[in-house]
């Protein structure tokens, strides 16, 4: 090891259920659910710097546990978790700057009607939306849920159901992950098929409207990954999976376009010396498809 074990959680507790979130500065920050004589069930977050050493010793933030815990490019931390206190347990969402201070909630984001939620897990997208999957138990009727969140913790996509009956047979525990093209990966466990569990996988669309039926009937879509980002000279492209003329747009967050280039390349480079720092979209075009990423320029 790099660094010798530390002793994260506070002195005098039982502490379950860590989540751990890393932000660009490879601080981690941690959260937990804290017990003492006194108190039970209490979500407790600490930041430890790179080096191991302690940044921020134990703060109670609120009643919850089993935190999922994400850094947004603005270094801000965004946590939900399990609350059990009041009727059933629900899904909450914070938010918190870099000194472990609360900017929004807690805010419940898992629908009412549902009776009891847990095993929440977050994902971030290229774009800055929240990404987040839990488990609901509705008169023991298990199913996976999900809701798309802006990083202010407002709905861009309310709480949907996305495994449904007669496919929810002890579904639960799900976990989510988003990839260079902002495609939504969820796997979760299921005894749908014996008493034993197994493990499933679903793959969704990031697309408001686009249902996976329809986008699996698409033939050649281009994809394309962009590194570094943030970038500070140039900027690479790859993996131009189609056999056609691929435009290569950039523009401003004015909306204008800054550069515009064709190829035929799997690989390309693009030289962006002339641009100023800033944030811009990259949008890959070709007869029959767009896709757009955003991008920041580091100078």
């Amino acid at each position: 090891p790099l660094i010798d074990k530390i002793k994260a959680s506070p002195d005098g507790h039982n502490a379950y259920w860590v989540g751990i979130g890393v932000d660009s500065f490879a601080n981690n920050h941690l959260a937990c659910r804290t017990d003492t004589s006194g108190a039970i069930d209490k979500l407790t977050y600490s930041k430890i710097d790179k080096d191991g050493n302690i940044v921020i010793p134990s703060i109670k933030l609120a009643d919850g546990l089993g935190p999922a815990i994400i850094a947004d490019i603005n270094q801000n931390i965004h946590m939900v978790y399990c609350n059990p206190v009041g009727l059933g347990n629900h899904i909450d969402y914070l938010k918190l700057d870099q000194n472990g201070n609360i900017l929004i909630g807690p805010r419940r984001i898992s629908p009412p009607e549902i009776e009891n939620n847990t095993y929440v897990d977050m994902a971030i997208d290229s774009l800055q939306f929240l990404h987040v999957v839990w488990q609901g138990d509705q008169t023991a009727v298990f199913q996976i849920l999900y809701c798309k969140l802006d990083t202010l913790g407002d709905y861009v996509t309310q709480p949907m159901k996305i495994v449904l009956p007669p496919y929810t047979q002890g579904a639960g525990k799900p976990m989510i992950a988003v990839d260079n093209s902002n495609r939504l990966h969820v796997v979760w466990i299921d005894n749908r098929l014996s008493d034993d569990c197994d493990i499933f996988y679903k793959r969704g669309e990031n697309e408001p409207g686009i249902m996976e039926s329809e986008r699996s009937e698409v033939k050649n879509l281009p994809r394309f990954s962009i590194f570094p980002n943030p970038f500070s000279h140039s900027l690479h492209i790859t993996n131009l999976t189609i056999e056609e003329n691929i435009v290569i747009k950039i523009f401003n967050t004015a909306g204008e376009k800054v550069i515009n280039h064709t190829t035929k390349d799997n690989e390309i480079e693009i030289d962006t010396k002339n641009l100023s720092s800033g944030v811009y979209f990259v949008q890959l075009e070709t007869s029959e498809h767009k896709e757009t990423k955003k991008v920041i320029l580091l100078k």
